[in-house]
């Protein structure tokens, strides 16, 4: 098989105030390497986060969808950050991935683009827990279990400047599963409450900062058949 590569959708239309094209990037930009080296990297981390107002932002807001249940967008808000980071604004995770068709389309030489529905899917916060299981290494992710244990790896790598996520697909796999970006910690932010890392997400709820071991709900346990998982990743870029 041709190497595998993270498919886009073009060129990028979304919005931080516009609430639809999740599958398109924003198109606006945080200047973020340039203020770590002009503010250091707590400091630009917490400007982006300012910036990105996930708290009040139209893109990443929950929405109620037919039947009850709100639709979330923890991995929009994640992909979307992951891009600022990126010096290039490349993806480096995905927001669509190739389906049968689209694997079968690069096996075979025969693939020209992405179109979405046809040979590449949204990829949802599970169906982004099963791709770091089975490509994160091969993509440049550290990957590494979600523990309590395993917190000072993670914490460590992103103080250093890596980008970092928590990824925790649900058991129940009609529910959603969650993705947090993990946001370096310093003197500035120790005011911040609760446990664990710090973290920055969308979701049910939206947060600016907080800090949190959501992964340790029962919802995220890993189970025999290895169809939940929950990982902490970390990647320099």
């Amino acid at each position: 098989m041709t190497e595998l590569f993270i498919p886009t959708l073009g060129a990028s239309r979304g919005e931080r105030d516009l609430s639809n094209v999740w599958q398109r990037s924003i198109a606006e930009t945080f200047p973020f390497h340039a203020r770590v080296e002009s503010a250091g990297l707590i400091a630009a981390w917490r400007e982006l986060i300012e910036w990105a107002d996930v708290e009040h932002s139209a893109r990443w807001q929950p929405r109620r969808r037919p039947g009850g249940n709100n639709a979330t967008y923890c991995n929009v808000y994640a992909w979307d950050i992951s891009k600022q980071l990126h010096p290039q604004h490349a993806d480096v995770i995905p927001a669509v991935w190739f389906n049968s068709r689209g694997l079968r389309e690069i096996q075979e030489g025969a693939y020209t683009g992405a179109v979405f529905g046809e040979n590449v899917v949204a990829v949802g916060a599970n169906g982004l827990a099963d791709w770091f299981a089975k490509f994160g290494e091969q993509f440049g992710w550290t990957v590494i279990p979600a523990t309590i244990e395993n917190e000072a790896e993670i914490y460590y790598a992103v103080n250093k400047g890596a980008l970092g996520l928590i990824s925790g697909a649900n058991v129940n796999r009609a529910h959603a599963g969650h993705v947090a970006v993990v946001v370096p910690d310093g003197v500035e932010t120790r005011k911040v409450g609760g446990e664990g890392l710090l973290q920055s997400q969308a979701g049910s709820a939206n947060y600016a900062l907080r800090r949190s071991r959501w992964f340790t709900s029962r919802s995220f346990n890993s189970s025999a058949n290895n169809k939940a998982r929950k990982l902490f990743v970390y990647k320099f870029i």
